[in-house]
């Protein structure tokens, strides 16, 4: 499996305003609404549910991440229908997203759109590139203008397991 390697970068919510999600939608070239929650986690280790409503149907997968010899090493599996739904229910630290994907020059780009109650309280972009790889020196041109902050590949205060609190990612915002 391949290690974890992703860049992240806290945006402003402003960004909404002048890119509202159906222009998003018409810009990116996927776009997904996600729902996951977690099974179990602990210091270095997570076990999550994710349910991806796409273009077609929902789709479910079983997702291990485990922190090791200085890497993330991730495990990703589909699932059936019955047994992700029944995991669904014994799940904790459930969120909602709405996901764009852009496939550019640079990467493929995922702007991820944090909801509760149908309100974005948080937006998260973040480009997965291969071990190894530096930092992108050029950001997507619609992005620019909105990073508030480039998080470094060690601050786990920005995975989605702590985003999916909405209190503490508004806070991210007041810091």
């Amino acid at each position: 499996m391949p290690t974890e390697h992703e860049f992240k970068y806290m945006v402003s919510l402003d960004l909404v305003k002048k890119l509202p999600e159906k222009k998003l939608r018409n810009m990116c070239d996927k776009y997904q609404h996600i729902k996951q929650g977690y099974l179990a986690f602990g210091k270095g280790t997570t076990t999550r549910i994710r349910c991806i409503n796409g273009e077609k149907k929902e789709k479910w997968y079983l997702t291990f991440k485990h922190k090791a010899a200085g890497r993330v090493v991730e495990i990703e599996n589909k699932i059936d229908d019955r047994d992700g739904s029944d995991l669904w229910g014994d799940c904790v630290g459930k969120l909602t997203k709405d996901r764009f994907t852009f496939e550019l020059e640079s990467g493929v780009w995922e702007l991820d759109l944090f909801k509760k109650g149908g309100h974005i309280y948080f937006i998260l972009a973040e480009v997965e590139l291969p071990e190894g790889a530096p930092r992108p020196k050029v950001l997507p041109s619609f992005l620019r203008d909105f990073v508030l902050y480039e998080v470094p590949l060690t601050d786990d205060g920005f995975s989605n397991k702590r985003l999916g609190d909405a209190e503490y990612a508004s806070n991210l915002y007041k810091k």
